[in-house]
């Protein structure tokens, strides 16, 4: 990788140097980028995210994915900060960012929605996501976790419940426990 022996930082999916041949596979059930937009009704990008990527990454590993949902009042670059407090190696993660602003905050502070039809959205956004990840850095279509903390987590659950096909496991810290979120869902996921 072209960046190799500097501190990880925050990277585009083009900043990630790919040996040829090693393109991921996608995870199971995720549509294909073609047939996925990420684009609001305004023509403007749906979807900001922040990619964390270990320095000392090695192309011909395939690496797990750790798809991260920020606290409110958080954004896409908390993965940058929280992942490497856990590892610094070993695994590839993508942060998405909230749509809604914090009480007229900063830009940098953001919070998740949990309605239906966000989640609808959310969905979308984080299937184009995660085809574009897998295109460029060499990820493990079966070692995907979500995670999350505070509404993140929330919306981490809510990601785990609808899409369990996609995820090997999830992490869903401090998260609200909805009522749409109903235990008796669990019978009908064992692997």
């Amino acid at each position: 990788m072209k960046s190799e022996g500097r501190e990880s930082a925050h990277r585009t999916t083009a900043d990630i140097a790919v040996a040829p041949g090693t393109k991921s596979p996608v995870p199971n059930g995720i549509p294909s980028s073609q047939e996925q937009t990420a684009t609001l009704d305004s023509g403007e990008q749906a979807c900001h995210c922040a990619v964390y990527v270990p320095r000392s990454y090695e192309a011909n590993y395939a690496y797990p994915l750790v798809v991260w949902f920020h606290d409110a009042g958080g954004d896409e670059q908390d993965v940058l900060r929280w992942l490497p407090q856990i590892s610094s190696q070993n695994y590839i993660g993508l942060g998405l960012r909230a749509p809604l602003p914090v009480n007229h905050g900063l830009p940098s502070q953001r919070r998740w929605a949990t309605s239906e039809s966000y989640l609808d959205l959310l969905e979308n956004e984080l299937a184009v996501s995660l085809n574009d990840v897998c295109a460029e850095a060499n990820i493990h279509p079966d070692r995907g976790v979500v995670a999350g903390v505070g509404q993140g987590g929330t919306v981490a659950l809510n990601m785990l419940l609808r899409r369990p096909e996609w995820f090997a496991g999830g992490v869903c810290l401090n998260a609200d426990w909805l009522t749409e979120n109903r235990i008796d869902w669990w019978g009908h996921y064992n692997g």
